[in-house]
C-alpha cells in the first residue's frame, strides 16, 4: 500500500526460505507471500521472477481449495488473482493481465457454486473483475469490447461505491472520457483514506496526478488547480520518504 516494494520483497523472501527450511507453513501463507512477492518484483522491473512466483502461488492455492471442505479456499484465490491482475493493470502490461483476469473469473464462477459461499462477495468481485477487463481491453486497443465490460461493471452495485467509482477512472481516464472520471474522482479522497494509502509517490502517479489531468481535460479548471496544488503540498513528504527508504535499504544492504 505504500508502495514500498523492494521493503516487502526484503521482508516476504526471506520468510519463504524459513518455511522451506523449518518445514513448517500452509499453503494459504506460501499462496499469499509469493503472490505479494511477486506483485513487488512486477513493479520493480523483475518481470521473469514475477512470473514465476505468480506461477507458484497460483499452484498453492489450487492445494488450498482443493484440500479444503469449505468455500474458503476459493474465496482466497480470488483476491489473490485480483491482485495479481491489478498488479499486471497498473505496470501497464494489459495482455498478461487477461490470463489472470480469465482466471479470477473462473475461481469465481467456482465459489458461487459452493453451498457455503458467501453471496456478497460476488458483487464486489465481479464489479472488479469487469473493471480490470475494460480497462485492459482498452489499454490493448480494443474499445468495443472495453465498452462492454464497462456496462457489465456498470450494473453490479459495486461500480457505485466509493472505490468502485475510482476503480471506473482506470477506463474513463484512457478512454478520454475525463467528464466521467473527474465527477468520480470526487470520492478520491475517501477512498485512499479507507484504504489507508499515504501520499506515495506511487499512489501521486496512479490515482492524485489522473485525477487533476481529468479535471483539467473535463475544462474544470478551479477543481484542477486545487487537485495540483494538493499534489505540489504532499509532493515534497513523498520524495523525503522515498529518500529514507533509499537510505535505510542500502544501510541494511551494508550491514550484511
Amino acid at each position: 500500500v505504500k508502495g514500498d516494494f523492494e521493503g516487502s520483497r526484503q521482508v516476504a523472501i526471506p520468510a519463504v526460505k524459513k518455511m522451506d527450511k523449518s518445514g513448517i507453513g500452509s499453503d494459504i501463507d506460501y499462496a499469499i507471500l509469493l503472490n505479494n512477492i511477486g506483485c513487488c518484483q512486477l513493479n520493480l522491473g523483475q518481470d521473469d521472477e514475477a512470473k514465476e512466483s505468480f506461477l507458484t502461488a497460483r499452484e498453492h492455492y489450487a492445494n488450498r481449495w482443493q484440500s479444503d471442505s469449505t468455500s474458503r479456499g476459493f474465496q482466497e484465490a480470488v483476491l489473490g488473482t485480483v491482485y495479481t491482475s491489478m498488479a499486471y493493470i497498473n505496470t501497464r502490461r494489459y495482455l498478461e493481465s487477461i490470463y489472470w483476469i480469465d482466471r479470477t473469473e473462473m475461481l469465481l464462477d467456482k465459489y458461487r457454486q459452493r453451498r457455503d459461499a458467501r453471496s456478497d462477495y460476488f458483487d464486489e468481485y465481479q464489479g472488479r473483475i469487469d473493471i480490470m477487463r475494460a480497462v485492459a481491453k482498452q489499454g490493448l486497443g480494443k474499445p468495443d469490447e472495453a465498452e462492454v465490460a464497462y456496462q457489465a461493471f456498470l450494473k453490479t452495485d459495486y461500480a457505485k461505491t466509493g472505490q468502485g467509482h475510482i476503480n471506473a477512472n482506470d477506463y474513463l481516464v484512457m478512454a478520454k472520457r475525463y467528464q466521467e472520471a473527474a465527477d468520480n474522482y470526487l470520492y478520491l479522497d475517501q477512498t485512499m483514506a479507507h484504504w489507508g494509502m499515504e501520499a506515495s509517490l506511487d499512489n501521486i502517479q496512479l490515482y492524485m496526478l489522473p485525477k487533476f489531468w481529468a479535471n483539467k481535460e473535463a475544462g474544470r479548471r478551479d477543481s484542477a488547480r486545487v487537485a495540483a496544488e494538493k499534489i505540489l503540498h504532499v509532493l515534497d513528504s513523498a520524495l523525503t520518504s522515498q529518500k529514507n527508504r533509499s537510505t535505510a535499504e542500502r544501510a541494511t544492504i551494508y550491514d550484511h
